[in-house]
């Protein structure tokens, strides 16, 4: 996934190109895990934006950030 066109995929957009397909909170932790990640793509990979729902893309990501903050990291 690399920072690409606005449209190339709806994280970068997110974090690129400030896109506005997710709810405020999910754009938030979006930009969060990324930063928290040390700005890694792969950190995503576990989130299907085509079939998870906003509650399931939400409930990843509060996952993550958890995971990231505890110290866990990549393990």
């Amino acid at each position: 996934m690399s920072q690409g066109r606005p449209g190339d995929h709806p994280i970068t957009d997110v974090l690129f190109h400030n896109a506005s397909y997710f709810t405020p909170e999910i754009r938030a932790l979006i930009k969060e895990v990324y930063d928290l990640s040390h700005k890694h793509f792969k950190v995503f990979n576990d989130i299907n934006i085509d079939a998870d729902s906003s509650e399931v893309i939400h409930q990843k990501l509060l996952a993550l950030k958890k995971k990231f903050e505890s110290g866990e990291g990549w393990s």
